[in-house]
């Protein structure tokens, strides 16, 4: 397999980079992404929009899988997200994404075996306070731009 391409996700990602989130912490295991929040970015009861909270939390885990994964060789889709909403953001959302060890290992090898595999990153959002405002699962379905894989 292939060096991974550490490229951060609002870098390739349009959206991100228009809402303003930043990735701040890229690491093998451990991934951490911002967003300050703006007045267009407010929801009707004055706090961040859930699809935000989200979209912070892809961001942050999306850097490990970018960071691990040679994202111009295997494509990264979402296959499927689990999120509990737990409390406000109304100033700061801070993701921080973890994989363990064992199921990063198991992921790559999976991949270079068959072309293709799953793997799951652990996110949860703080507010500015540091709340607990969010838990997101991800799971991201890799898979080979190789014909044969697709």
């Amino acid at each position: 397999m292939q060096r991974p391409i550490n490229v951060k996700p609002e870098h390739i990602v349009p959206f991100l980079e228009h809402i303003g989130v930043q990735t701040t912490r890229f690491e093998r295991l451990d991934a951490r992404a911002e967003l300050e929040v703006a007045d267009e970015l407010l929801n009707q009861l004055g706090s961040l929009h859930p699809s935000l909270l989200y979209s912070v939390a892809e961001c942050a885990g999306g850097a490990l899988i970018a960071y691990n994964f040679d994202v111009s060789v295997y494509v990264p889709l979402i296959k499927t997200v689990s999120i509990r909403f737990l409390a406000p953001v109304v100033k700061k959302a801070i993701a921080s994404a973890h994989i363990d060890e064992d199921t990063l290992q198991s992921a790559l090898q999976q991949l270079q075996d068959t072309g293709r595999t799953d793997i799951e990153t652990a996110v949860r959002v703080q507010n500015e306070a540091g709340i607990t405002a969010a838990e997101i699962n991800i799971v991201w379905s890799m898979r080979s731009m190789a014909p044969s894989a697709l």
